[in-house]
């Protein structure tokens, strides 16, 4: 999502002398599908913040702390 975000400002600037239509044509399917993924992404977003929140932290067991022999 963070891409989405970022991509639009900092294709504006790599971009903003461009003037061949391919490499501009790619830029904007490049900006489609990430765009895109965002959308799908945002759709989730609830529940993968729940996962997220509700995610036990490995060293909170202790199984996973390692055991140091003196």
């Amino acid at each position: 999502m963070n891409d989405v975000a970022v991509m639009q400002h900092l294709l504006d600037d790599l971009l903003k002398d461009e003037a061949d239509h391919e490499i501009l044509m790619y830029a904007g399917g490049l900006i489609g599908w990430r765009t895109c993924d965002y959308h799908h992404m945002l759709n989730r977003f609830d529940s993968y913040w729940e996962d997220f929140i509700e995610a036990k932290h490995p060293w909170w067991k202790k199984s996973a702390l390692v055991q140091v022999d003196d």
